[in-house]
């Protein structure tokens, strides 16, 4: 899957994400992203600061590694990380 949007005040926003077995009915690995930019809508007239006084930067990225057993045990390992 993948999406993508961009908006007023330079708004833009992307997703993707993948998912697959490694190992059939076993073993599953995933990854997902998302990125978003926005310039904000208020203009700062201050000129020791940045014009975009509301601005927002967000990543973020998570994987995931998953394993089942087929009998009553299932173990998922994720890891995550935000970048602002």
């Amino acid at each position: 899957m993948i999406a993508a949007e961009y908006g007023s005040n330079n708004f833009m926003y992307g997703a993707f994400s993948l998912n697959g077995a490694l190992v059939k009915d076993r073993l599953f690995f995933g990854v997902n992203g998302q990125l978003k930019d926005d310039d904000g809508w208020i203009t700062n007239t201050n000129p020791a600061m940045d014009e975009d006084a509301n601005q927002e930067r967000d990543r973020k990225i998570i994987t995931y590694l998953k394993y089942d057993s087929g009998d009553r045990f299932t173990a998922k390992l994720s890891l995550s990380r935000d970048f602002f």
